[in-house]
């Protein structure tokens, strides 16, 4: 129900930045630098509209510390790093033992060097 009007802000934000930026053969940061100066008035806008509730998220391991000699490995920090490990891992192996991974690559390999 909200999607199109989502979508016609979106067709008249890239059209302001466009004519803006794009148009004019101005540098790309400059055209970053206005993409975040929307996110940063989009997300205080989100906060003065329905305010600010932080809320605490418990686990098992949050609490948890290994040490080893002088140094602390916290578990509410390892947990996401080994995660984030396996999850690189399997897009890896998918991207290799894959008919779609291959063709993926495939295309990133021939794309860069017709540029």
């Amino acid at each position: 129900m909200v999607s199109p009007l989502y979508f016609l802000l979106g067709m008249v934000l890239y059209r302001i930045y466009y004519i803006c930026f794009e148009r004019r053969g101005q540098e790309s940061l400059r055209g970053l630098a206005f993409f975040f100066g929307i996110l940063f008035i989009t997300e205080v806008a989100l906060v003065l509209i329905f305010g600010v509730d932080y809320r605490m998220v418990s686990s098992r391991y949050g609490d948890v510390t290994w040490r080893l000699g002088p140094v602390d490995f916290p578990m509410r920090l390892v947990v996401p790093f080994l995660v984030a490990m396996v999850m690189v891992m399997g897009v890896q192996l998918f991207l290799k033992h894959t008919f779609f991974g291959r063709a993926v690559l495939a295309s990133r390999r021939t794309s860069s060097r017709c540029a």
